[in-house]
């Protein structure tokens, strides 16, 4: 028998106060000698035969097989303390042994988060109306005139907004201590890095950008094209990259070209060069429309968010650290998914940023958090609602998806995929979570009368044992 109290801590964490009394412990007693016995090897007796006395002695002492008794009591012990008090842990505990005679353990232990919602079906939420404003339909016109826009080559020297062709080198260096007579500094490469040398620049001049070196832009101002600009800039103190602060940079610049932007007019015949357009109008209505389509679908997704984040905001929840933790590991999988598939990596990204994976953690916590609420609290309104999917709506989403590929052979290869097992409860768990803001939606809108849903805490639920694993897949919101 053993003897268990129970306290529970915030962030769904509950402490077991375990004794394992003498009848238990003499049982692990005796399977610890068993065990014991059967690896020593003594002078005359068969092994697991030879007497306890002899075989303590030659293992060290009843110290070393009081050891063996204790490491062999306390799991028995923590599963049926688990048992009486009725939590379902979701990771493995904190052992700490209080004493050993008596054989007294505190287990910490992290169980199922727990989430009371508030009054979600209270929420009333106006949608906010689209406007396509005249700026967005005019800067994407002007968008396609860029894209039309010929470059002519000119003799005067280089304005802001024309563009500059040539070759240039970058040398990295400190600050420079050489001045000539003048008080102007001495421009020399002794004592400095290459860090670029590119045959074939093409700079748009722009003085309000401050790549890559704040004042590139402004010297190139004035360059003609046959002629050498040699200047030197200096990073700011602040600058982004910490082993380029304070440094300068000493810059020579070829000229080959300087070529002066001629956009095409705003009429008709531009219409007609962009598209099936008979007209300039006909162009302006046409991208008026598709900016409200895509505004439109933004603000559907906005007023998703805002629904969501007000119910998540009105539920109370506790989640242990165990899982705000595995959500963390799964954002920086993700990450250096991406920055693979970018050609790049996190290795590089860590060392190009100046930052350790520890800071990264801590940079994406937050994020993990708020993933988890949205979460948890989606699934206990979806328990609360009754909300299910059935065979048949997971059949027609793989059809739904299965109809984008086009070619036959990569939708067959398409459905085998997505109807194995895993990918089945990936797209049940999809439609499950769409359903269910879906219907917050409703509520916000006005279309279901609001009202009051009891709702219970997670902790205990058979279901919720695969909770760790579920809570890495973020919310649709």
């Amino acid at each position: 028998m053993v003897k268990v109290s129970s306290e529970r801590l915030p962030d769904a964490q509950v402490v077991l106060n375990i004794e394992v009394e003498g009848e238990e412990l003499a049982r692990a007693r005796d399977r610890a000698f068993q065990s014991v016995s059967a690896r020593v090897r003594v002078p005359g007796f068969r092994p697991g035969k030879a007497p306890r006395h002899i075989v303590e002695r030659m293992i060290g002492g009843a110290d070393a097989l009081h050891q063996e008794t204790v490491e062999r009591a306390i799991p028995d012990a923590y599963r049926k303390a688990v048992a009486e008090v009725g939590i379902v842990p979701i990771d493995q505990p904190e052992i700490d042994v209080v004493s050993v005679d008596p054989l007294v353990v505190k287990a910490t232990v992290s169980v199922q988060p727990t989430v009371t919602l508030g009054g979600y079906r209270s929420i009333r939420l106006a949608r906010v109306p689209v406007d396509v404003p005249f700026e967005r339909i005019n800067a994407t016109i002007e968008r396609l005139r860029d894209q039309k826009t010929e470059w002519v080559p000119v003799d005067r020297p280089a304005r802001p907004g024309d563009r500059l062709v040539g070759a240039a080198d970058g040398y990295l260096g400190a600050a420079p201590t050489l001045y000539d007579a003048a008080g102007q500094p001495i421009l020399s490469t002794e004592g400095r890095q290459r860090v670029l040398s590119d045959r074939n620049i093409s700079v748009e001049i722009d003085p309000q950008r401050t790549d890559p070196v704040p004042g590139f832009h402004e010297q190139l101002v004035g360059a003609r094209a046959g002629s050498t600009k040699r200047f030197l800039l200096s990073f700011p103190a602040d600058w982004h990259i910490e082993e380029q602060r304070s440094k300068s940079v000493l810059f020579e610049v070829e000229v080959r070209e300087v070529r002066e932007p001629h956009p095409p007019a705003l009429n008709d015949e531009f219409a007609r060069s962009v598209g099936d357009y008979a007209t300039l109008e006909a162009l302006r209505t046409d991208v008026h429309e598709r900016l409200k389509a895509q505004l439109e679908r933004e603000a559907v997704h906005a007023h998703e968010n805002a629904v969501v984040a007000d119910a998540t905001a009105q539920a109370t929840i506790e989640i242990p650290p165990t899982l705000i933790r595995r959500e963390v590991d799964r954002l920086i999988a993700n990450f250096s998914r991406s920055l693979t598939s970018q050609g790049s990596s996190l290795e590089r990204y860590l060392t190009a940023m100046h930052q350790t994976i520890d800071s990264i953690r801590e940079e994406m916590r937050p994020n993990a958090e708020r993933n988890l609420r949205q979460f948890l609290t989606l699934r206990e309104i979806g328990r609360a609602e009754g909300i299910e999917v059935d065979g048949d709506e997971i059949d027609q989403e793989i059809d739904r998806i299965v109809l984008t590929l086009g070619d036959q052979a990569d939708s067959r290869r398409a459905r085998r995929s997505l109807n194995r097992a895993g990918d089945r409860e990936e797209i049940h768990s999809t439609i499950w979570q769409r359903k269910v803001v879906n219907l917050l939606v409703a509520i916000a809108d006005g279309e279901i009368p609001s009202g009051t849903t009891e709702s219970s805490p997670i902790d205990g639920d058979a279901e919720g044992a695969n909770l760790a694993e579920s809570a890495g897949s973020p919310p649709p919101a």
